[in-house]
């Protein structure tokens, strides 16, 4: 169906319209005359005539190609080729054998050619050289002389050597100078690296000890850092008692001032008696700690053997400072025996934890390990069955190579125009059993052909009936049927074209089955846009249909 326009047309367009279809219809009658013309002709056979006869031609061609065939194939001639293959085979043979002879006889002259040249110039060359008494005796001057001049020139050359010799021995003894020397200048480099290597020692040494004491500073860092939040605890809670104790004084004093303001408003006897008493035991209990405490302060005299109260006091305090240096040490030894039962504590805490990691993983580890063995068992399954399956296809794959191969047999086919895809396996197996398929297709097919021209010829001379014939008419003749008839239209190319190139998939792509192929078509022919691609060129929507036209009516 052709596609609607959503904007109005103008005249102009409207009439470039109508001017195509009166084109497209011209068009259309001549194609129309034409296949009438066409059609006419074969209702009278004129061509069907030109045509057997194109096709008789051809045959009696094919039947002296085969006739050809079969007489340069025939068992004499192959024996003739095979004795001309052997007589030519022999005969090139032989000529390849003069041919290497005639080779090295050739270089052989060559090389002697070569000899002859070389001794004719040493011969000539030689007679140049004789020479007379003249030259002779002017060779014996000249050689005098060379004499003469080569004994000077040795003169010159031994002097030269003295002075060369001269300078060696000065410059060996520069060299011993130079090799003492540098062997002084080694004994100090030793020395130096050895020092130098010292140095090293010392200085990684320091390094170390610097590490250390770095450390200890953090440590001791760390300490201190602890001691003073503790030191601020006991100020916050010393800082809190001497709140409480400024508070009990305060309140005692008031309580004092109160008793004292109630005692001068109301004056008891019997409590200045208590008070008296009181006072005389405390006077009494006073005399009796001064007393003891006197005795105390004899004992320490007596135990330190000193007269002076400073000398005892400077003694106290400097044992009184180990003491609490000992107390402290103490301290500190506890706090790192605290932090180190926290430490320990911790490290349990975390290698239960750790054999409690061990043990889930432990447990996920066999769980894990009893599905994997049910999925192997279950794979055993799935490959045993595979296995019995791939014997039964292949058992089948057999029987039915078999039955094809006795087909062939039966249908008596040439493996002649497929010996050369065959190879040296001529057996039949499933990657050559198609080559196999159409050979007997052909000759079925061929057969067939045969009989029905056989039982046509004998139809023709009235030797046989139309009921008793093998082929029948209606299988090689059929009824010429319109394709509107079939469809309303042709599948228009470009639609088809068109989806095709749309149909672009990043995936990588498997062949289908033949049941996946038909489940495809089915859903296919059940769609929609399959009536909507079923149009001709003339009404498809797409441009490049209007350009196709366009070139058409050109």
């Amino acid at each position: 169906m052709p596609r609607k326009s959503l904007i109005p047309l103008t005249d102009e367009e409207k009439f470039k319209l109508q001017e195509q279809l009166e084109q497209e219809l011209g068009c259309l009658q001549r194609q129309y005359s034409l296949l009438e013309k066409d059609r006419h002709q074969y209702a009278c056979g004129i061509k069907l005539n030109r045509l057997n006869k194109i096709v008789n031609i051809y045959k009696r061609e094919h039947a002296n190609i085969d006739t050809d065939l079969e007489v340069a194939s025939a068992p004499a001639k192959k024996r003739i080729d095979a004795k001309d293959t052997e007589q030519l085979s022999k005969l090139l043979e032989e000529r390849d054998f003069n041919e290497e002879e005639v080779t090295h006889e050739r270089q052989y002259i060559l090389e002697i050619d070569g000899q002859i040249k070389k001794v004719e110039k040493e011969v000539v060359k030689l007679r140049s050289q004789q020479i007379t008494d003249r030259q002779h005796e002017e060779r014996v001057w000249a050689a005098m002389k060379t004499v003469e001049m080569l004994e000077n020139k040795l003169d010159v050359q031994n002097k030269k050597f003295g002075v060369i010799c001269a300078k060696n021995r000065e410059m060996k003894r520069e060299i011993k100078r130079m090799l003492w020397e540098r062997d002084m200048f080694m004994r100090i480099w030793n020395k130096m690296i050895d020092k130098l290597v010292l140095g090293k020692k010392f200085m990684m040494d320091l390094i170390e000890q610097a590490t250390i004491a770095y450390d200890q500073r953090e440590e001791w860092c760390s300490k201190l850092q602890a001691l003073r939040i503790k030191a601020h605890y006991d100020f916050i809670y010393h800082t809190q008692e001497m709140r409480e104790l400024k508070r009990r004084q305060d309140n005692n004093k008031k309580l004092e001032d109160f008793y004292n303001v109630k005692g001068q408003r109301r004056v008891m006897k019997d409590l200045e008696t208590k008070e008296r008493l009181r006072r005389a035991e405390n006077k009494a209990k006073l005399k009796e700690q001064l007393a003891l405490y006197r005795n105390y302060m004899a004992d320490i005299l007596e135990f330190t053997k000193k007269s002076e109260v400073e000398a005892i006091a400077k003694t106290y305090y400097i044992q009184e400072a180990e003491n609490f240096s000992l107390f402290k040490r103490v301290n500190n030894l506890i706090g790192e025996l605290e932090f180190l039962n926290d430490a320990l504590g911790y490290l349990h805490e975390d290698i239960d934890q750790q054999r409690a990691t061990n043990n889930a993983r432990l447990e996920q580890q066999r769980i894990t390990i009893e599905n994997l063995e049910e999925k192997l068992s279950d794979v055993e399954k799935a490959v045993k069955h595979s296995e019995e399956e791939l014997n039964d296809v292949e058992e089948y794959i057999s029987k039915m190579l078999a039955g094809i191969d006795s087909l062939f047999k039966i249908c008596r086919c040439n493996r002649d125009p497929i010996l050369q895809l065959l190879g040296d396996n001529t057996t039949i197996n499933v990657y050559n059993v198609f080559l196999y398929l159409e050979m007997v297709e052909k000759t079925v097919h061929q057969a067939l052909v045969d009989v029905y021209y056989n039982e046509k010829a004998a139809f023709d001379k009235k030797k046989i009936t139309g009921t008793s014939r093998i082929v029948k008419d209606d299988r090689t003749k059929g009824e010429l049927v319109d394709v509107d008839q079939v469809a309303g239209s042709n599948p228009c190319p470009l639609c088809v074209e068109y989806e095709m190139v749309s149909d672009v998939i990043d995936t990588l792509q498997h062949v289908m089955s033949r049941r996946q192929v038909k489940a495809v078509l089915r859903e296919r022919l059940v769609t929609t846009d399959m009536s909507v691609k079923i149009h001709n060129v003339s009404e498809c929507y797409l441009p490049k249909s209007r350009e196709i036209i366009q070139r058409r009516y050109q």
